[in-house]
């Protein structure tokens, strides 16, 4: 599953389907977040890009090639500075003081995907 702001996206594409599921019966048990492979090949591949800059500030965004674009995904940014104060945003890029040092990143996208980095800037 993936949270849009507009609507919510079930994928069941990789995952065999129990008959009862098509019928009256209680659905079948869904699958836990670390058993989730997609989300987890997604996450893999993601890359946190520089959006904008400047002197003083930095704007992240992600970037997922293979992910379909139906929307704006509910996103959930929780970001550690160098100087280890901590930052959270639900916008889809994240604006970040500018500072020489280590910046711990932890994405959550669509309330599937996590995405966790920790970049470098000068």
């Amino acid at each position: 599953t993936l949270i849009y702001k507009t609507h919510i996206h079930c994928d069941w594409r990789l995952l065999p389907l129990d008959p009862a599921f098509f019928l009256s019966a209680p659905p079948p048990p869904l699958v836990s977040k670390s058993q989730d492979l997609v989300a987890n090949e997604f996450a893999a591949k993601a890359n946190f890009v520089v959006v904008a800059h400047n002197r003083k500030t930095l704007r992240l965004g992600v970037q997922i090639d293979e992910l379909e674009n139906e929307g704006d995904l509910e996103t959930e940014w929780q970001v550690t500075l160098p100087n280890q104060k901590q930052i959270q945003s639900h916008l889809t890029t994240i604006e970040l003081p500018r500072a020489p040092g280590f910046y711990k990143i932890r994405l959550n996208l669509g309330q599937s995907i996590v995405i966790e980095r920790t970049l470098k800037f000068e």
